[in-house]
């Protein structure tokens, strides 16, 4: 969404940077375990490399710390600071009441268009999710 890559370029994040924060989030929401870099790179689709300096990024910012697992010494987890859960939350808060003024200034009718169409969006995704799917329809 633009207006949350927006938001994040005007907190002081790169396009890169939000994403790694929010997919750290929900590995530690969802799974109760850090990510790791080579996770983040396959969940997000790019190259371990860009995921190492991002995380560098981050951590010269105070707001990842990178930790060895104890059992594998190979294993680095990546976790955030309390600085960086309470940027990424200030973030989050930013962005969601951007959105609803956005929404707020859209016409009731432009509302329940909006709507109707993340509903099917949602309903559809939802049919078809286990299909495969084409990568050059």
């Amino acid at each position: 969404m633009g207006v949350g890559f927006k938001h994040a370029h005007q907190q002081g994040f790169s396009t890169t940077q939000f994403m790694v924060m929010g997919l750290i989030e929900r590995c530690q929401a969802s799974d109760g375990e850090p990510c790791t870099i080579s996770g983040i790179a396959s969940r997000l689709g790019i190259d371990p490399t860009t995921v190492v300096r991002t995380v560098d990024s981050l951590e010269k910012r105070g707001l990842v710390e990178r930790r060895r697992d104890r059992q594998d010494r190979r294993q680095v987890f990546v976790e955030f600071t309390d600085a960086g859960r309470a940027a990424l939350l200030e973030t989050h808060q930013q962005f969601i009441a951007r959105v609803r003024a956005i929404f707020l200034a859209m016409s009731a009718e432009g509302r329940t268009s909006l709507l109707s169409g993340l509903e099917e969006f949602i309903k559809v995704g939802l049919e078809i999710q286990e299909a495969p799917v084409e990568l050059n329809p």
